[in-house]
């Protein structure tokens, strides 16, 4: 479902078919899109993989921390 966080994360057909939450029909069609689509599958579950990997692994998050922590501040 296109909750928050997920749909902050994902992209609609990049890295997954988002539905809005609650919505059965679009739920199954998504389902029976994916069922017929094994390539579809594939590429949606190697970019949703590689994003995460690249973006929302703890290590990243640290050094995210650790940049915001230790930047400069700007001169006003």
């Amino acid at each position: 479902s296109d909750l928050e966080q997920i749909g902050k994360i994902l992209q609609q057909m990049k890295t997954a078919l988002l539905v809005p939450p609650g919505d059965r029909k679009a739920l199954i069609s998504a389902i029976i899109k994916l069922a017929g689509a094994p390539n579809l599958r594939q590429s949606l579950g190697r970019a949703a993989r590689e994003t995460v990997v690249k973006n929302y692994t703890w290590e990243e998050n640290a050094s995210r921390i650790l940049r915001k922590l230790t930047a400069k501040p700007k001169p006003t």
